[in-house]
């Protein structure tokens, strides 16, 4: 992806040193001229290290830095920076800027089984009629979420997002950047009951994922009398309540997948033409 200087100016203040267009990264050792370097932080790493490296490289590129973390920037290079709170929240705000420059529908998947399934299968039946983009790997966190919509092409017609969770207000914070047009929850089990506490504490951050809902899409929900009745606290719009006791996970894979198919205008030979080629 690339950004003008003039679209990043919108989102952040600080003076960019570059001319034209520009693309992101996140990655210290491969960051080449005409790239601004974002530094992540995580539990066991910190990309602000990193920084005095990079600028080393060309004075040319900036790099985002935590006002708290300026102290780790030799003097030389604070001119080049682009100073924000949380260089996280910044990923985020660009791959949120990104997803509504390209303008795909979006589609959301999360659940505590079956998500990456229905993902890929997904975006197996789709890709027979648009142009289609999606999570690979396990790049379904705060990390992974941007960078898969960043990574989207220009072309994208139709994007498919996997969102883990691994506490409540993840989904909340990931589903706020890819603003989907339809959402899903395949399951609800109980792999976080050790966190969350309880099975409707599950329910509450499962249905984070309707918060930042389209008003006019669609919320696809297995047939869970609790998770039905909590949903309609958080989403008033338009639901598909699927029977997720069927006797086969493939007939309910394929039962998700035919109406967000369907949702997106696919015919019925198209639906299954997908289907059918899906390994």
């Amino acid at each position: 992806m690339k950004f003008k200087v003039e679209e990043l100016q919108t989102l952040f203040p600080d003076k960019i040193n570059s001319k034209n267009t520009v693309s992101i990264s996140t990655d210290s050792r491969t960051i080449a001229s005409g790239q601004i370097f974002l530094p992540l932080s995580g539990q066991n790493f910190d990309g602000h290290d990193f920084i005095n490296s990079v600028l080393d490289k060309t004075e040319s590129i900036s790099s985002f830095c935590e006002k708290r973390k300026l102290h780790k920037v030799n003097e030389k290079h604070k001119n080049n920076l682009i100073l924000v709170e949380s260089t996280l929240d910044s990923y985020h705000k660009l791959a949120n800027f990104y997803r509504k420059k390209i303008n795909p529908k979006v589609i959301v998947v999360t659940g505590s089984s079956g998500k990456t399934t229905v993902k890929d299968l997904i975006y197996t039946v789709l890709s027979e009629k648009y142009k289609t983009h999606k999570t690979e790997a396990n790049y379904n966190n705060e990390f992974g979420v941007p960078k898969t919509i960043l990574e989207m092409p220009e072309d994208t017609q139709v994007l498919v997002l996997e969102l883990a969770m691994r506490a409540k207000g993840e989904i909340r914070y990931l589903s706020k950047t890819a603003e989907p047009d339809i959402a899903i929850i395949t399951s609800v089990g109980t792999a976080h009951i050790g966190i969350l506490g309880s099975v409707e504490e599950i329910i509450k951050a499962k249905c984070e994922i309707l918060e930042h809902l389209n008003s006019k899409g669609l919320a696809i929900l297995p047939n869970n009398s609790k998770l039905v009745e909590y949903s309609k606290s958080t989403w008033k719009g338009k639901s598909f309540i699927f029977d997720n006791t069927a006797e086969s996970t493939q007939v309910i894979n394929s039962t998700i997948v035919s109406k967000v198919a369907s949702e997106l205008g696919m015919s019925q030979a198209e639906i299954q033409s997908g289907l059918s080629s899906f390994k």
